[in-house]
């Protein structure tokens, strides 16, 4: 074999070997392309692997959508460096309807098509209305080539088309035809992929979105719920059973630090009377109206709660004896300022009061429980003896004749 033909076979053999590596260097790049690119930039980034990697000049990608094929991204050779473009409004003149030249030949036959170019397709630099992506190189649409369109199909669904151009005639060979068919069959698969992905993600902050609005619904309604179970609807206030659960947390430090604590029960002695005629919103009003003077008298840490008909109840941290009945003249004096004005002049009040006497031997439920009942009792010694005011203490102070004396 002389040096003539080993020469010759040596270029064969790299060339052929340059042209495994740009194939496989294609391949790699296309199966790294970032996946986190929305669908537009993975198109642009296609192409422009292609130009980077191959002898190709321009190239154009047409989707398959309503039925016909729309110019999405194009990529071409500008000097010394690749420009890609996004599908713009002024692309439209350049989508492809069946019946329409190589490309369409190409979408209905599902199988590779050539053609050899007296100039450069339109759609490989298109211009938009108002602006361009690309900068067009003076002659460039006069260039003839060869153009070479692929159809990409996954599972006999056809999603589009890739263009790609050669400024030299007869260019593409049947291994051409096998790399780059090879290559759609990757870039659709992994087009189809990511779209699958999104759709997936889509469909998980959809859902994900459902189950926090029916959480939200779901506390919203617990908290209803749980609102209906503890307040009392006319006077809008804690019902007996909250006023309990807090009233023996309250209590339970109250006996740890041997602090005072007092309890007031408070009623509308005439509203009977009072309702008696009216309608039965009107009777509320007046239970709502006193809720708002007592709304406005008691501290924070002080727990206010309807008890029933026309009773309301308080707890009174760290209120003792003497405190207490300041605390209940103080309620009376209000209600007597605002006796000029509708619905508190003909309102009158009774209050039974108690104190926490000792701190030894108590466990909290039985104690709130003791002085309940003591400033009922309270109460109602108040209302036989006329007196507004009574203290459970009062009851257990003799006179000198042995009788009970109450205020």
């Amino acid at each position: 074999m002389d040096n003539d033909t080993l020469f010759k076979l040596f270029q064969s053999v790299n060339r052929d070997t340059v042209n495994l590596i740009d194939s496989l260097s294609v391949l790699t790049s296309l199966v790294n392309l970032n996946k986190a690119h929305n669908e537009k930039d993975m198109y642009a980034d296609v192409l422009r692997v292609l130009l980077e990697n191959q002898q190709i000049e321009n190239a154009a990608l047409f989707l398959n959508e309503n039925d016909r094929l729309q110019l999405a991204a194009t990529a071409q050779w500008e000097n010394t460096r690749i420009t890609t473009s996004h599908r713009q409004d002024g692309w439209k003149t350049h989508d492809v309807a069946t019946g329409q030249g190589t490309v369409a030949d190409t979408a209905s036959s599902g199988q590779v098509k050539y053609e050899q170019c007296r100039k450069l397709p339109e759609f490989f630099t298109p211009l938009s209305v108002e602006t361009s992506q690309t900068q067009v190189v003076i002659g460039i649409r006069q260039q003839a080539g060869s153009l070479m369109c692929i159809p990409l199909i996954n599972r006999n669904i056809l999603y589009g088309v890739l263009c790609l151009h050669h400024c030299k005639g007869d260019f593409f060979t049947p291994a051409h035809e096998q790399f780059f068919t090879l290559f759609s069959k990757l870039f659709i698969q992994m087009l189809v992929n990511y779209r699958y992905t999104r759709e997936l993600q889509c469909q998980v902050c959809e859902r994900t979105g459902q189950l926090e609005d029916a959480l939200l619904a779901a506390t919203r309604l617990q908290q209803d719920l749980r609102n209906l179970a503890l307040v009392d609807e006319p006077t809008g206030l804690p019902n007996r059973r909250f006023f309990c659960a807090e009233s023996q947390t309250a209590l339970a430090r109250a006996l740890r630090h041997q602090r005072a604590f007092s309890c007031c029960i408070i009623e509308m002695s005439n509203f009977k009377s009072l309702a008696e005629g009216m309608n039965f919103f009107a009777g509320d009003n007046l239970l709502e109206a006193l809720a708002d003077i007592l709304k406005m008298q008691v501290r924070e840490g002080d727990i206010l709660a309807y008890l029933r008909g026309e009773q309301f109840i308080l707890s009174l941290p760290e209120i003792d004896v003497t405190e207490s009945r300041q605390f209940a003249q103080r309620i009376l004096k209000v209600l007597q300022d605002a006796r000029d004005s509708d619905p508190f002049d003909e309102m009158q009040l009774q209050i039974g009061l108690s104190t926490l006497q000792s701190f030894d031997d108590h466990c909290t439920e039985t104690a709130l429980e003791l002085l309940i009942t003591q400033a009922d009792l309270a109460l109602k010694a108040g209302k036989a003896a006329a007196s507004l005011v009574c203290h459970h203490d009062d009851l257990q102070r003799p006179t000198e004749d042995g009788v009970a004396h109450s205020m």
